[in-house]
């Protein structure tokens, strides 16, 4: 789903395409610092804007024609959490623009269960300031929220906004994702009463 439109753009105009582990890491960031920082696909300003949208138009034209669903396990651990009224947020930081989040959750059937978005127009330059925005949004403190994240880069980014992390085992062994408060194979694990421990010794609020 990342890869797809930087492929495009790099066809299109003759650009080496990256690699796997430089097209994870353009997630967390802005188009335009990715494509100077991690691509080194040009220092020029103007060049850089041109295939910022044109990444930008690739991933529209992606977001219309794939189809999307819910990964095993996760409507049945948003129901727990809504039944409980506990709030939540999709993190899209500097990925999606809010059109393409409404989508995705409108096409998965998991619009009802998200209350707030952080999406491109929060104007986020990096993973660890959506997380930020996220907890203002839920109106938390970010010490008092949980992110659950699948990548090293994402845990490291959500302990740097002093959230707790929960780190769904998947395509990162266990030892990858090791800085994580805790870490699960799958969504069946968890329980509320498992996510209440990770602020144990926490102060009420």
């Amino acid at each position: 789903m990342y890869r797809q439109p930087w492929q495009a753009v790099a066809e299109q105009h003759g650009l080496r395409m990256p690699d796997d582990d430089e097209v994870q890491r353009a997630v967390s960031m802005r188009p335009e610092r990715a494509i100077q920082q991690i691509f080194s696909w040009t220092t020029d300003w103007g060049e850089t804007q041109q295939f910022a949208f044109a990444h930008f138009e690739a991933k529209a034209e992606m977001m219309r024609t794939r189809a999307f669903e819910a990964s095993e396990g996760v409507v049945d651990w948003l129901e727990i959490l809504k039944r409980y009224q506990v709030p939540c947020c999709v993190c899209a930081t500097t990925s999606f623009d809010q059109a393409a989040v409404t989508y995705l959750l409108s096409s998965s059937g998991l619009q009802p269960y998200f209350d707030v978005c952080v999406t491109a127009e929060d104007g986020c330059e990096t993973t660890e300031q959506g997380y930020l925005v996220a907890a203002i949004k839920l109106r938390r403190p970010p010490m008092r929220c949980v992110v659950f994240e699948d990548e090293p880069r994402g845990v490291a980014a959500a302990h740097e906004a002093t959230a707790k992390v929960v780190a769904l085992m998947g395509s990162h062994s266990g030892g990858d994702l090791r800085h994580a408060d805790m870490r699960v194979s799958a969504l069946d694990d968890l329980s509320l009463m498992s996510l209440r421990e990770l602020f144990k010794g926490l102060p009420p609020m």
